[in-house]
């Protein structure tokens, strides 16, 4: 019987110095966080194509009307244009027949085009670098081709969208 006070002694002072080892301690860890801003803004944003005989074409570099499209947040953005059917005319990636038309676009002045449509957005920027930096804006020229013939000769309204998308 003298075993077992000094065994739950000693049980006791195991338990005390496992406490005294075993301690915790608590700390911070400071996190900050910043909500992801994705905006653009399509500079100008009005193309004046004006009167164009039909199988004819017009493009902003002719007009003098150059378009930018400005990265106003605060992340690098994929860059997209999109077209529309105009109320009679259909708008087609490359062959033009009655009622048919075609738009391009233009990332180097007018050297190089590529047709977009409407079923799909076609991307013409990568990165577009955020607000604040000096690669922010990028400019674009577009260019429309007429049909080569049509049943209504009044103005179409050929509206493209211009959307941005996290890199």
């Amino acid at each position: 019987m003298k075993f077992l006070p000094i065994a739950v002694s000693l049980l006791v002072w195991a338990g005390l110095m496992v406490g005294i080892v075993g301690f915790a301690a608590n700390d911070t860890v400071t996190a900050t966080v910043t909500a992801q801003s994705i905006t653009i803004d399509a500079v100008d944003g009005v193309v004046a194509y004006g009167t164009i005989a039909v199988s004819g074409s017009q493009n902003t570099v002719t007009l003098g009307d150059t378009q930018s499209v400005v990265n106003l947040g605060n992340v690098n953005t994929d860059v997209s244009i999109q077209g529309q059917d105009s109320g009679t005319w259909e708008l087609d990636l490359a062959v033009i027949g009655a009622d048919q038309y075609t738009h391009e676009i233009s990332t180097d002045g007018g050297t190089a085009w590529a047709f977009f449509d409407e079923d799909a957005y076609y991307d013409f920027v990568t990165a577009l670098e955020e607000y604040g930096t000096e690669s922010e804006t990028q400019t674009f020229d577009l260019r429309i081709s007429t049909p080569s013939s049509s049943t209504v000769y009044t103005s179409q309204s050929v509206d493209v969208s211009v959307q941005s998308a996290a890199s």
